[in-house]
């Protein structure tokens, strides 16, 4: 083959080679990420097999809280959770799943979906090429990805793909982008809702402009845009009916935990956000919360975009997006001025915004923005500068280097955190196999827990064995702990000591079925390592010698583990309720459980009436659901429940029912269901998503192949 024919081949392929060469590169750059080795840091965690199995079944009850149990307000992770759960069942740990889910998709969709965006609006490869190192390499997802924010990195990756099959359904009018961009915003929020939000804005904001500025034919388009924006909504919300139906149910949607956080401290400013400096990058290790001075070549990136949409002013797309880099500008500033009350006001007042309790997920407005301003510009300096080989070819490589560069640390580790292997701690393997070799219910209070790591599951749900924790029953019981004014990490050892000893922490522990208490002697950055392991190491002398805590030697070097001499069953029965002014006698219950929402229960009852108590955090949707169960017969209103008179928050704060035997039980049979109601409105939510996440993908491929 002649050197023209192979060059006509190469251009004839020339996007293929492009895509190729931008995954290959972005391989090299992350190559770290390219095995199967742990990674944690910040908020990024490792999970054995035994947890994710656990959270492959769909739950609105969750455990593992700070104290028992809690909703769940990350519900729409669920996808993530049963893909997850798959690799668990398949016996691996997150240190796999974790690769194919989260680190893989950011190496190879980053840099594809960066060059298809760009290179639509540009019309040009060389646009697409630039643009995509901007949009990969930016400080504000480098920064981010150390601190275990990986979630919401490839969320805005597929937000992409979702804004480029937006901008293709208003161009074309082809119907399969209306599923398509359904199909691409849903995996946007299964990864992180708050990047739905930001991406659903754009669309919206996209739409109108298109409307007004782009749209040729005004009128007579107007009705087919419409139609096609509600459409890709109605399918969005349909698909979104698994978490949005019972957080409707149990009224959540506008008033949860996520929603009702105070706004943080602000770190961004105008400066920050318009040179696309992110606060804390250094060039090496991220410093957070301390802000860093912004070098100088960082104002190259303001000068190439705004230099973009000048030179570019004539196509109307570049000027979107030049409107779209102020708006991201002026919201990821936070509550900087200019006109600073105005971020406050939309934390307050706009429906969702509180989502936003600091502004940084703004950054992506401008990453974007710059992304394609700048890939215009290059085309722009190429085209000019055309009868100058040389000259245009060394401006565009400049312009390549900018954010290239920003990838060092990557390649020769100084970025450090999350880039860096780490090995899984033999103490926390033998205790994870120890525990879930047991079958039976029973909580772990775990005390200097490492939140990098987890030995949970469904069965042995670990707990944060803190103060916090405590204080969960400290507000209505009225315990005392001794006020020292010591190191806090002394003053929870202390404040530890004094729970144990006491027959009410003893009662309590007994009734929340807590059937270990796991202490960690390791030393971790929340703690005062010249105090710790003394402090620690006196705990468990003090636990070792109660006569209703048994020490237990499971292998273990760093972690002491003890089991609870005095639990009870995580479902049992009493003639009175429950105290913890004396020990109440009880009575198991033989039940089963495959999800926390969900216990079944069947046993023969005496002639006398009795308590059921199940040892999980109160809640009012908490039901006890006599007979033969069906989640269906809930949200019609024929399944045969306790009335809630009888349903009542005992002393420990957990769950009690009072049974009238013989108005309750059949004979003598007692079969009776615990079920969170608001679960049966995730089943239905379910079973509508799934229904629609088919019927979205045929349609997809059925429009595609008829090229409508």
């Amino acid at each position: 083959m002649s050197f023209k024919n192979a060059y006509n081949t190469f251009k004839k392929h020339l996007t293929r080679n492009q895509i190729i060469f931008l995954s290959l590169l972005s391989s090299i750059i992350y190559w770290r990420w390219i095995n199967f080795s742990t990674f944690f840091y910040s908020d990024w965690r490792f999970y054995f097999k035994e947890y994710l199995v656990s959270n492959f079944y769909p739950s609105f009850w969750t455990h593992g809280s700070i104290f028992l149990g809690e909703i769940n307000i990350l519900l729409w992770r669920y996808p993530l959770n049963f893909f997850s759960g798959l690799f668990g069942f398949l016996g691996f740990n997150s240190s796999v799943s974790e690769k194919f889910l989260f680190f893989w998709p950011i190496i190879i969709l980053a840099p594809v979906a960066g060059y298809l965006l760009v290179r639509k609006i540009t019309k040009s490869n060389l646009g697409g090429l630039i643009g995509s190192f901007i949009f990969s390499y930016n400080t504000y997802f480098l920064s981010i990805d150390t601190q275990g924010h990986e979630l919401l990195t490839v969320a805005f990756i597929w937000a992409v793909f979702a804004i480029l099959s937006f901008v293709n359904l208003l161009e074309t009018k082809k119907k399969f982008f209306i599923p398509l961009t359904a199909l691409l915003l849903f995996i946007v929020g299964f990864y992180d809702i708050r990047a739905l939000y930001v991406t659903t804005a754009i669309l919206a904001f996209y739409g109108l402009y298109n409307q007004l500025v782009i749209e040729k034919k005004w009128k007579t388009n107007l009705g087919v845009n419409l139609v096609g924006f509600l459409s890709i909504f109605l399918f969005l919300a349909l698909l979104s009916m698994y978490w949005i139906l019972p957080f409707a149910s149990a009224q959540a949607l506008s008033s949860n935990n996520i929603l009702s956080r105070s706004i943080l401290q602000n770190f961004y400013s105008v400066q920050n956000v318009t040179a696309l400096f992110y606060p804390f990058w250094t060039g090496a290790e991220p410093t957070w919360f301390l802000i860093q001075k912004i070098p100088l070549h960082f104002w190259l990136f303001p000068i190439l975009a705004f230099s973009g949409l000048i030179t570019g002013r004539k196509n109307k797309q570049l000027l979107f997006f030049g409107l779209l880099a102020l708006v991201g500008i002026f919201f990821a500033k936070q509550d900087s001025p200019p006109f600073a009350y105005v971020y406050n006001f939309f934390y307050a007042h706009i429906p969702g915004f509180s989502l936003f309790r600091e502004a940084s997920k703004f950054y992506f407005l401008t990453v974007l923005s710059y992304s394609v301003l700048i890939g215009a510009f290059s085309v722009y300096i190429f085209h000019f500068f055309k009868n100058k080989k040389y000259s245009k070819y060394i401006i565009v490589f400049l312009i390549a280097i900018l954010p290239l560069w920003n990838t060092f640390p990557l390649l020769n580790g100084s970025i450090g955190r999350l880039f860096i292997p780490e090995a899984i701690p033999k103490d926390l393997e033998i205790l994870n196999s120890f525990v879930n070799s047991k079958n039976d219910f029973s909580a772990i209070f775990w005390i200097n827990m490492d939140y990098y790591w987890t030995a949970s599951s469904n069965n042995h749900q670990v707990i944060d064995g803190s103060i916090a924790t405590l204080k969960n029953w400290r507000d209505y019981l009225g315990i005392k702990f001794y006020d020292v004014d010591l190191d806090s990490v002394k003053q929870d050892g202390i404040k530890l000591q004094s729970f144990f000893k006491s027959v009410q922490g003893k009662r309590l522990l007994s009734q929340a079925s807590y059937g270990y208490i796991a202490l960690s002697l390791y030393n971790n950055e929340w703690t005062n390592p010249n105090i710790s392991t003394k402090v620690w190491k006196d705990l468990g002398h003090t636990l070792s010698n109660l006569p209703y805590i048994k020490p237990l030697q499971v292998g273990t070097d760093n972690i002491l583990l003890f089991k609870n001499l005095e639990q009870k069953p995580y479902i049992y029965l009493t003639e009175e309720k429950e105290s913890i002014e004396k020990d109440v006698p009880f009575k198991s219950v033989n039940f089963t459980s495959k999800v926390p929402s969900e216990y079944k229960i069947r046993f023969d009852s005496e002639d006398s009436n009795f308590y059921l108590n199940f040892a999980d955090k109160y809640h009012p949707d908490w039901k006890l659901y006599v007979g033969d169960f069906n989640w269906l017969n809930i949200i019609l209103n024929k399944q045969s429940v306790l009335n809630d008179k009888y349903h009542f928050q005992n002393a420990a704060g957990l769950n009690s029912f009072y049974i009238e035997q013989k108005q309750i039980c059949n004979g003598g049979k007692c079969n009776f269901t615990i079920f969170f109601k608001p679960q049966a409105y995730l089943y239905l939510g379910l079973i509508i998503s799934f229904i629609t996440l088919l019927i979205a993908i045929i349609s997809t491929i059925y429009l595609y192949k008829k090229r409508i």
